[in-house]
């Protein structure tokens, strides 16, 4: 398929709170100047729907951060490389109850999915494989836990697939999630 013919897509991310997040893209812009690959902010994707099947992301966004608080995860020590290019790098995060009932609640059937796969993104690239492994190593000891207050809406277009698509990515909007729950 045409990656032209496909359609528009919208991703929900958790965003980690500001120390970590910091420490993160610190990680990234490094990886990312290493390998000439894109840089992005860090998060956790929850889901990614085609545009047309959310109808007000903002009102979608702010339902769910109106309706649960941040989000404890573990972050385990593993990373994995991958051929993929949007998961060339990334770090294994757990998946408690918490983060399903956000899920399920972007989710149209209310599910979560069988594939779904929580994890920290470090790196988008082509990676020769040997690379993958050497990355892997120098980052098999990041494990930590990490608080995930803010949850965004991107619209990423109809791939991830290439720098270029990664610079063309577009905040919607951003939300906290409520202190109270």
């Amino acid at each position: 398929m045409n990656l032209h013919s496909q359609p528009q897509r919208i991703a929900f991310w958790l965003l980690p709170e500001e120390k970590e997040r910091a420490r993160l893209q610190e990680i990234i812009d490094q990886l990312a100047d290493r390998l000439s690959a894109p840089r992005f902010i860090p998060h956790l994707t929850l889901l990614t729907r085609p545009a047309d099947d959310v109808a007000d992301p903002v009102s979608l966004l702010e339902h769910l951060t109106s309706r649960f608080g941040a989000l404890q995860l573990e972050v385990c020590g593993q990373a994995r490389s991958s051929s993929q290019f949007n998961q060339a790098l990334v770090l294994p995060a757990t998946t408690p109850p918490e983060l399903d009932a956000v899920i399920s609640a972007l989710h149209p059937l209310k599910i979560v999915p069988n594939v779904y796969a929580p994890h920290l993104s470090l790196l988008y690239a082509q990676l020769d494989p040997e690379i993958g492994r050497q990355l892997e190593q120098e980052f098999s000891s990041e494990s930590f836990t990490a608080r995930f207050d803010h949850c965004t809406a991107i619209d990423i277009g109809p791939g991830c697939r290439c720098q270029q698509d990664v610079e063309q990515w577009r905040t919607i909007a951003t939300r906290r999630f409520s202190s109270g729950k």
